[in-house]
């Protein structure tokens, strides 16, 4: 495939946003009163905004890929059979429903609307990641078209929603968000990680490419596949240890390298992805 830089950023990305959101609504109904205590509006410190200007790079990124950005809005002419017309037209629904959410917040809605506005877009999110998972799970491409594309971008999702939900806390210290808990999800989601890199070298290496894809064929696979599991298991290390460790400072700095190993396993896995590409047939 063309362009995999493109298409591995705008993925992750836009991943990593889907999964903030979902981590960003469950708080909102689980701590509702304490939301209300963050910041709103244009600033930094304001999750809704940080997520749709996340969001903004993801959907820049992904008009690299294009021969001609132009005319990206004459994808959504194709709705009713191209998963990358509902691609684009689901981008759009959760750009949407993040700037009503920023709205929403920035001009003190009530509860009721509040809630309405995080559901859709916990929704939207969910309706783009399952555009994205169609989408890639072509017929002729076998590599692809299984149940570990679906898990690829479901756990990338979660724990990349996760993460950022921690960077946050490092970044702005909130007393009434509880760090264990989040480690401890992520840590579960990372042994996930672990097993799915394993069932994805097993799944692959049983097949017969015939040297049509030397990424496969010359074990450079199996090199990327053991990294990155080592990556996942010191990314698990840390994060256990951080769980144990009572020196603040200490805590930020094992947290800082946690974070960065899970987003370069991340990296990695989505890197893997791309290069697994095997088209068998039209």
């Amino acid at each position: 495939m063309n362009n995999e830089g493109a298409l591995i950023a705008f993925t992750l990305f836009s991943q990593m946003i889907i999964g903030s959101t979902m981590v960003y609504a469950l708080a909102y109904f689980t701590s509702m009163d304490d939301i209300s205590l963050l910041s709103s509006g244009f600033s930094l410190k304001t999750p809704e905004f940080l997520l749709l200007l996340g969001l903004l790079v993801a959907i820049l990124i992904s008009l690299l890929h294009l021969g001609r950005p132009a005319n990206a809005i004459h994808a959504l002419n194709n709705l009713k059979t191209s998963w990358i017309s509902r691609e684009i037209f689901t981008v759009t629904l959760f750009s949407i429903s993040l700037l009503m959410l920023f709205i929403a917040r920035w001009l003190g809605a009530g509860k009721a609307f509040l809630a309405v506005s995080f559901v859709f877009s916990a929704i939207a999110g969910l309706l783009l990641l399952l555009t994205m998972v169609k989408l890639y799970m072509i017929p002729a491409v076998s590599t692809w078209n299984n149940w570990l594309t679906p898990a690829n971008f479901t756990l990338a999702a979660l724990i990349s929603g996760l993460t950022l939900m921690l960077v946050f806390v490092l970044v702005f210290p909130i007393e009434f968000i509880r760090v264990k808990p989040i480690i401890l999800a992520i840590m579960i989601l990372l042994l996930f990680e672990m097993v799915h890199s394993g069932f994805l070298y097993g799944h692959l290496n049983s097949m017969d490419f015939n040297d049509s894809n030397q990424f496969l064929s010359e074990g450079i696979f199996r090199s990327f596949t053991i990294i990155r599991i080592a990556v996942i298991g010191m990314a698990i290390l840390f994060l256990l240890y951080v769980s144990f460790q009572e020196k603040a400072g200490f805590q930020s700095t094992l947290l800082i390298l946690s974070i960065a190993f899970i987003f370069i396993e991340m990296v990695i896995g989505r890197f893997v992805f791309f290069a697994t590409y095997v088209r068998i047939g039209i």
